[in-house]
C-alpha cells in the first residue's frame, strides 16, 4: 500500500523521540478484560457486506486519495484526504447522502475566517470544528457550511475526537507554556469554549515530547467512549469524564514458540523497516471500537495479523486469511454508519479482495462489477459498508 511506509517511518521518529510515558491510571490490571488471540478463523466466513458504491467525486476524481479521517454529520459525510493532491494538502470535502462533493474546504491563511492547516476535526452538537495547529485556533461550522464562529486555544494539539458526553485532545507535546503557565499534560478534556477543564494524563519531563500514541489515529472514538493505546503496548485505555481506567489488555499465544523473546518498540519498528522480524512480542493495538467489538491487529511470527473481540460474549478471532497490512481497509474503518462499518478503497484493493476470497463476488451487483472492471487501478473511489457476524 502507497501510504503505508510513510505511516512507519513517522511511528519510528516518534518512537526515538519518546518511550509510553507515565500512566496516571485510576485503576489496576486486575480489572480489565483479557482479549485472547489463540482462536482463529477466516475473514471470508464472518464478513458480510451491505452494499459498494463509487463516490462522486467530478473533477476531484483524479486528485483525491484514501481519507484520513472521515465523520458522519448529519446527512453530510465530511471527507479529509490522506496523501497531497493538486488541491493542497488536508483540504477537506463535504459529500452528501449521494456521495457527491457538496463543498469544499482549502487551508489558506491564519486570517480571521480562515485556517491554514487541517490538523484535526470533529462534529459536536451538530457543529463541524476544524482544528489548526499552526494558527492554534478552531474554526467551527454550522449546517449550512457557514463559518459560525473562531476559537483561540493557546494549545498545540495532534488529535481532537468529540463523543455525546465530552471533547478529548491529544497535545504530543513535552511542555507547553501559554500566558506563562506551564502545562506538563498530553491528554486532556476540554469544555464548551474548548479551553482544558480536566487533565488526564502527565508526562514524563525527561522526555523530550510526550506520549506516543499509536497509529495515524492517537486517540480512538466508539459510540460515547474514547480510548487511546500506548506505542506497541499490550493494553488500551479508556478516557472516561473524570479519570483513565485500564480497561483491556491483549495476550498473545502463551508460552510464545521458542527463540522468540519480546522486543521493545524500537526494536520492532527497525525490524519492520528492515523486513527481518519476528513480531510475536508486541504490537497490539486496537484498530477501531464499536459498543460490540473491538477490531485489533498484532503482531505474529513474520507479519500482523488483525482480529475482532465481541465486547458481549468477550471472546475473540483472529483472522488467519487476512494477510495484508496495515495500509489495508477492510480492518481499520473510518467510522460506524446505522452499526456498519465503513471504508474506502481503490479499484485495485476491492479486485483483490474479490480474487482472494475475502468478498463473495455474489455479494455485488452485476452492474457494479462492471463498472468496477472498467475502472482503472487508482480510479474512483469506493465506499464499502459492511458487518463482522461472529455468531
Amino acid at each position: 500500500m502507497r501510504f503505508t511506509f510513510k505511516l512507519f517511518v513517522l511511528l519510528y521518529l516518534f518512537s526515538m523521540l519518546s518511550c509510553s510515558g507515565n500512566n496516571d491510571l485510576s485503576s489496576g490490571y486486575n480489572e480489565v478484560s483479557i482479549i485472547e488471540t489463540n482462536t482463529e478463523s477466516l475473514l471470508s466466513k464472518v464478513f458480510n457486506i451491505n452494499d459498494v458504491a463509487f463516490l462522486n467525486l467530478g473533477d476531484y476524481s483524479n486528485s483525491v486519495r484514501v481519507p484520513k479521517k472521515v465523520l458522519k454529520w448529519g446527512d453530510y459525510i465530511v471527507y479529509q484526504s490522506l496523501e497531497p493532491n493538486n488541491m493542497g494538502q488536508g483540504n477537506l470535502l463535504i459529500l452528501n447522502s449521494n456521495l457527491e462533493v457538496v463543498k469544499e474546504m482549502k487551508p489558506s491563511s491564519s486570517a480571521p475566517g480562515e485556517f491554514k492547516e487541517l490538523t484535526d476535526f470533529f462534529i459536536w452538537e451538530d457543529y463541524l470544528y476544524i482544528y489548526d495547529f499552526q494558527s492554534q485556533k478552531f474554526m467551527v461550522f454550522d449546517k449550512k457550511l457557514n463559518a459560525y464562529r473562531e476559537v483561540r486555544s493557546g494549545f498545540y494539539f495532534y488529535n481532537i475526537v468529540a463523543t455525546e458526553s465530552m471533547i478529548v485532545a491529544y497535545a504530543n507535546k513535552k511542555i507547553q507554556f501559554v500566558e506563562n503557565v506551564k502545562y506538563p499534560y498530553d491528554i486532556m478534556i476540554l469544555d464548551e469554549e474548548l479551553k482544558p477543564k480536566k487533565y488526564l494524563r502527565k508526562i514524563d519531563e525527561s522526555q523530550i515530547t510526550g506520549t506516543v500514541l499509536n497509529s495515524d489515529r492517537s486517540l480512538i472514538s466508539g459510540s460515547d467512549e474514547v480510548y487511546f493505546t500506548p506505542f506497541w503496548s499490550d493494553s488500551m485505555h479508556q478516557i472516561l469524564p473524570d479519570k483513565m481506567v485500564s480497561s483491556f489488555v491483549f495476550e498473545y499465544q502463551n508460552p510464545l514458540p521458542e527463540g522468540v523473546k519480546r522486543l521493545g518498540h524500537v526494536e520492532l519498528l527497525q525490524g519492520i523497516m528492515g523486513n527481518k522480524y519476528s513480531a510475536y512480542e508486541k504490537g497490539a493495538s486496537p484498530t477501531f471500537v464499536s459498543k460490540s467489538q473491538i477490531l485489533f491487529s498484532f503482531g505474529s511470527e513474520d507479519r500482523l495479523k488483525y482480529g475482532v473481540y465481541d465486547r458481549s460474549k468477550g471472546s475473540s478471532i483472529v483472522f488467519d486469511d487476512y494477510r495484508y497490512s496495515l495500509g489495508e481497509q477492510l480492518l481499520r474503518p473510518q467510522y460506524l454508519d446505522n452499526g456498519l462499518y465503513v471504508s474506502f478503497m481503490y479499484p485495485y484493493e476491492l479486485r483483490g479482495y474479490l480474487n482472494s476470497g475475502l468478498i463473495n463476488e455474489a455479494s455485488l451487483e452485476s452492474y457494479f462489477l462492471s463498472e468496477l472492471e472498467k475502472e482503472e487501478q487508482d480510479g474512483r473511489l469506493i465506499r464499502v459498508r459492511y458487518s463482522l457476524n461472529l455468531n
